[in-house]
Parts: structure tokens; C-alpha cells; sequence
């Protein structure tokens, strides 16, 4: 097959890609081919066998579908809609999400103008199929670095102080709630504000999670998670605490 004449619509993908993909592993394409999860867009380019185009597609397993952000190496995929549907007839075929690439991690984050499409099929989630293309009048504005926009703290890191950042995080340990502005938004930042608060407490058999939009309980186990976190919320975080260690 061509790449460069490789223009296949969503129902094409599904029936013929995807599903092909999903009953045998092995399965390949010079059109499609397998990606890390954690690459970053402009990494695309040279990586795919599609030459110089605007839009690459690629494999990935089912590890990177949980939530609706998908983390790299410089910042992460964040779905932008409601899942549209892919029928040929009245048959429901699969899924296609729409995300938007944002570099940076907190407080520093750039929205820009990397597009991402993922196509799941209905019955199986193993493996999904990833389109990735750039809205920009030239692919040299995108080197290494993206410049979409000037990135501006959100209204969940301002705090009163004029030259101070942080996050607003409301904490629950068993019945206690406490609110308080992490200005380092890693774990061990965390860490160090729930022993001021709760000094008795070992931080190596605390469990964080917290509730995403989907309504579903994410653990909270590194800094990267921490992060995505507060990407979920406009004003601050809401973090649930649980001691390991007690039965």
C-alpha cells in the first residue's frame, strides 16, 4: 500500500486495520505502524514510514486508553469531547475520541495545535488505533518545542500571595478535611504538607486517589499522576487519603 495515498475513512480503519490488528498481534502495515505510548507529537514525523505528511497513524496497546488523558514525555493528550460513534448501517463498529496535546506540566502548561483521534472498536479494547496530525500552515513552526500560545497559569494556581503559585488542594483523611495550597506539586510536596497536618501518620503506607471526571477513583502514585490530577479540576483538587497499613 501507498502511505502517501493512505486516506482511510473511520469505517475503513475499524474493519479493516483495526480489527485485523486485534485478531492477530503480529499483524502490520506500512501505513500503520506500532508506537510507543509515551512519545511526544513531533516525534511522529520521524518515526512513521509515512513520510512528509500531515496527518500519522499508529497501533498502541490498550495500556493508554484509562481516563481521558494520555501522558508523554513532555505533557499529555487531553480529550476534548464526548466519544463520537462509528456504524456502517445500524452496526455500532467502535469509538473515535478527539484529544488536543498540551506541553509542559504545572505550573507551565502550552496548549497546542497537535490533534489526536483514537479509534476503538466496540467488543474489543486490546489494541486502538491512533491519528495523529498538526492544524498548522507549516510543519518548521514545530521544532522540537511547540509555540502554539503563551502559556498562562489557570485560575486553580493563583493564590492571594503576588508572587507566589500554587494549588489549591482540599485533603480527606478518614473524617477529617483539611484545605490547604501546595506550592510543589509533586508527591514528596504533598507528602510534606499531609505530615504537617497529620504528623503521626507514615507517609510510605498513605494511598492518594482522587475522583476524575469519569466519576471513577484514580490512585495518585507518582508525580506525573499528581499532575494530571489537578488538570482535572478548575479550582483546586480534591485528594482522598488512606493509611495502607490500617485494617
Amino acid at each position: 500500500m501507498d502511505s502517501l495515498k493512505f486516506h482511510p475513512s473511520d469505517e475503513e480503519l475499524i474493519i479493516h486495520h483495526l480489527w485485523r490488528k486485534i485478531g492477530n498481534s503480529s499483524f502490520s502495515t506500512s501505513a500503520i505502524g506500532e508506537a510507543d505510548r509515551k512519545l511526544d507529537p513531533w516525534d511522529f514525523p520521524a518515526f512513521s514510514l509515512q513520510g512528509e505528511r500531515r496527518e500519522w497513524f499508529f497501533f498502541s496497546h490498550k495500556d493508554w486508553m484509562n481516563g481521558i488523558y494520555r501522558a508523554t514525555y513532555s505533557g499529555y493528550w487531553k480529550t476534548t469531547e464526548k466519544d463520537a460513534e462509528i456504524f456502517k448501517g445500524k452496526a455500532l463498529l467502535g469509538m473515535k475520541r478527539t484529544m488536543v496535546f498540551y506541553q509542559g506540566r504545572i505550573p507551565k502548561i502550552t496548549k497546542t495545535n497537535w490533534f489526536m483521534h483514537e479509534y476503538r472498536s466496540e467488543s474489543n479494547h486490546e489494541w486502538v488505533i491512533c491519528k495523529v496530525f498538526l492544524i498548522e500552515n507549516k510543519m518548521e513552526e514545530i521544532s522540537g518545542i511547540c509555540s502554539s500560545e503563551e502559556s498562562k497559569p489557570s485560575s486553580m494556581m493563583q493564590t492571594n500571595s503576588k508572587d507566589t503559585t500554587g494549588l489549591l488542594v482540599k485533603l480527606k483523611y478518614k473524617e477529617d478535611t483539611v484545605k490547604f495550597v501546595l506550592n510543589n506539586p509533586t508527591m514528596d510536596g504533598l507528602k510534606t504538607q499531609v505530615l504537617k497536618r497529620f504528623n503521626k501518620l507514615d507517609t510510605h503506607a498513605l494511598k492518594f486517589k482522587y475522583r476524575d471526571l469519569e466519576r471513577e477513583m484514580i490512585t495518585i502514585i507518582c508525580d506525573e499522576d499528581l499532575q494530571l490530577c489537578f488538570q482535572s479540576f478548575k479550582s483546586f483538587a480534591r485528594i482522598e487519603v488512606t493509611n495502607s497499613q490500617c485494617h
